[in-house]
């Protein structure tokens, strides 16, 4: 299949390292969490270029949008900032990791990602990180709805998308950067902050 997603492979990394940030084999089982961001890029002819990603926050448990208020007021700060930075970019999906090898999409990810596609861009995605996956796979899944926006309700499907590496020449220099993230120990330091936050280091 022809790809649709173009992964800038810093976007990737920045993924992979949120989600390590909360759950690792130095974390306890008690106290790891799932996380959750948004993607950064643009859609060109038929295309959608992942420039960037952005953490949010991370949960024990699956998160409504609608509910959470703040998320889309994170999501509007920061589409304000890219505009006021003269960046071509914006808001193009959102992403939460899963303790799974496989994506069960649920009513509240379908409700998410109707208001992405409705409140901010047709073209938004939802990227989902399989965590067990990522001992021997990229570890990550994009999905989308595939019908006009006016006929989508939580009945509706979502389908995979195709993706692939932007800046491929760049791909080899991951292994070494992943290979160091599986052996960090140091838990005073997070291996990624998220969007606006005040890191306080514990006595």
């Amino acid at each position: 299949m022809v790809s649709e997603i173009f992964l800038s492979p810093i976007a990737y990394l920045k993924v992979i390292m949120h989600s390590y940030r909360f759950w690792n084999n130095n974390i306890n089982e008690n106290k790891r969490f799932f996380i959750y961001g948004v993607l950064i890029g643009y859609f060109e002819k038929n295309k959608r270029y992942i420039t960037n990603y952005i953490p949010l926050l991370h949960s024990k448990s699956i998160i409504d949008f609608e509910r959470k208020h703040s998320i889309f007021m994170k999501i509007d700060k920061i589409n304000q900032e890219l505009i006021m930075q003269q960046n071509p970019d914006y808001v193009l999906g959102w992403v939460r990791s899963i303790n799974k090898e496989d994506v069960e999409i649920t009513p509240i990810d379908k409700k998410n990602q109707i208001y992405l596609q409705t409140a901010y861009n047709k073209k938004a995605v939802s990227l989902f990180v399989l965590i067990p996956n990522l001992e021997y796979d990229w570890g990550i899944t994009f999905r989308a709805f595939d019908s006009l926006i006016s006929e989508i309700d939580e009945s509706s499907q979502m389908y995979d998308i195709e993706w692939e590496f932007d800046e491929p020449e760049k791909i080899s220099d991951l292994f070494d950067i992943l290979k160091h993230l599986h052996s960090v120990k140091n838990k005073n330091k997070p291996l990624i902050m998220e969007y606006k936050e005040v890191f306080v280091k514990s006595n």
